[in-house]
C-alpha cells in the first residue's frame, strides 16, 4: 500500500509496525525497503504458528493441513534501521520476542541522503490528498 505509506511518511513516522500473516525472505526485504524508503525503523511482526498447535484447538482443520510440515507459517519477524539495516531477526520457526535499540536523532541524517515525502517530493507533478479524520 504504497500511498498509504506515503501518508505515513509524510506525517514524519519513525516507527512504522508491520503486523502480519506474511513471511519468508520476500516479507524481510519489503520490511528493509519500507524502512529505508521511509527512513524510519521498521518492524515486521510475523505470526508463527505450529501445526499440532492449530490442530488440537481446531481438529476440523486437518484435512486442509495434511501436507504441511510442521510449521504453518514459520514467521520471519525482524526489525529493520532506516538503512535498511537488519537489527534484530529474522527469526523462523520458533517462538521468540526479538528487540532492538533505536536512536531517534538518525533519522534526521538519514533523510538528508533520502526524504521521499520531502526534497524528493514533486508538488508539482503529484498531489496526495488524505482525509484524517482524528
Amino acid at each position: 500500500m504504497p500511498l498509504v505509506r506515503y501518508a505515513l511518511y509524510e506525517k514524519g513516522i519513525e516507527l512504522y509496525l508491520a503486523p502480519t500473516y506474511d513471511e519468508g525472505e520476500a516479507w524481510g526485504a519489503t520490511i528493509q525497503h519500507i524502512a529505508k524508503e521511509g527512513r524510519c525503523y521498521a518492524a515486521g511482526c510475523c505470526m508463527v504458528l505450529k501445526k499440532k498447535d492449530v490442530l488440537a484447538k481446531l481438529p476440523e482443520l486437518e484435512a486442509y493441513y495434511k501436507k504441511v510440515g510442521k510449521w504453518i507459517n514459520k514467521g520471519n519477524s525482524l526489525i529493520s534501521d532506516p538503512n535498511g539495516t537488519v537489527l534484530a531477526g529474522p527469526v523462523s520457526a520458533k517462538e521468540a520476542i526479538i528487540t532492538a535499540t533505536i536512536d531517534l536523532n538518525r533519522l534526521h541524517g538519514a533523510k538528508w541522503n533520502l526524504d521521499v515525502a520531502g526534497h524528493y517530493a514533486r508538488p508539482d507533478a503529484f498531489t496526495l490528498c488524505v482525509h484524517h479524520t482524528s
